[in-house]
């Protein structure tokens, strides 16, 4: 029974790593989109949090 736990884990951490990405962007992305509501869609106030975005979004494609 051990090969067999083996190979059900294997898929598992593959699927789970993949959404974590996903996920650590969408914070960044909703970060963004309040700070443009917070602040009458003023760029330069928000400017740090699109780069944040932009940062997670070029890591995310490297994998």
């Amino acid at each position: 029974s051990a090969p067999q736990s083996q190979q059900s884990q294997q898929p598992m951490y593959y699927n789970a790593a993949v959404p974590t990405t996903t996920a650590s962007c969408e914070a960044d992305a909703k970060a963004f989109t309040n700070c443009l509501e917070t602040n009458n869609n003023n760029m330069s106030v928000c400017q740090w949090y699109l780069e944040q975005l932009k940062a997670c979004q070029t890591m995310s494609a490297q994998y």
